[in-house]
């Protein structure tokens, strides 16, 4: 899985080349989930983030094989 760009400009974009995306959650530094995005099993998924503040967020990708968690900015 590859999260990019990071620092962001108000848009993430997550690709794989061979696992599938199904959902994207975004949380803010406290834990508290901001926001839920669904994908029907794609290997490409474009989120905006510009709504929220500048900062930091964790990322938590669910795919049809494992859940990831990064940090973004």
């Amino acid at each position: 899985i590859i999260i990019y760009p990071n620092p962001t400009n108000g848009a993430i974009n997550i690709s794989s080349s061979d696992i599938n995306i199904q959902k994207v959650e975004i949380y803010d530094i406290a834990g508290k989930k901001l926001n839920t995005f669904n994908f029907d099993n794609t290997n490409q998924a474009h989120v905006s983030i510009a709504e929220y503040a500048a900062g930091t967020y964790v990322i938590k990708v669910n795919t049809n094989i494992a859940q990831i968690v990064n940090k973004i900015k």
